[in-house]
């Protein structure tokens, strides 16, 4: 028996644009620790991004970026709502929640309702 194996459609800019403002979440305390870029890695492997995404993704990590200019181009409201959820995540992974994490994460749960 022969399986035939579907290549995944490339990410869409919405789910491209999900992932960078969840790498912006992670700039809101002023550090990207190790757990934060162990999680958007993970995540970076489970969505077909293109090679130019990809480093987009890697220049975001080194590099912040304002929430608000990305989160404009998330058009399908699935991936508006996933942002604050997987954002959520990111800003606990350190074990403390910064103030300016809560901030980023409302200013996300704004723009996403």
């Amino acid at each position: 028996m022969s399986y035939i194996q579907m290549k995944e459609e490339p990410a869409g800019n919405s789910k491209f644009y999900m992932i960078r403002c969840v790498i912006a979440m992670a700039h809101a305390d002023g550090e990207v620790c190790d757990e934060e870029r162990a999680y958007i890695h993970a995540l970076m492997r489970h969505i077909n991004f293109s090679d130019e995404q990809r480093q987009t993704l890697r220049d975001d990590l080194e590099n912040e970026q304002d929430v608000a200019d990305l989160f404009r181009f998330i058009n399908d409201p699935r991936f508006r709502g996933q942002v604050v959820y997987f954002a959520r995540i990111l800003a606990h992974k350190d074990g403390v929640l910064d103030p300016s994490e809560q901030d980023l994460l409302d200013r996300l749960h704004a723009m996403a309702t």
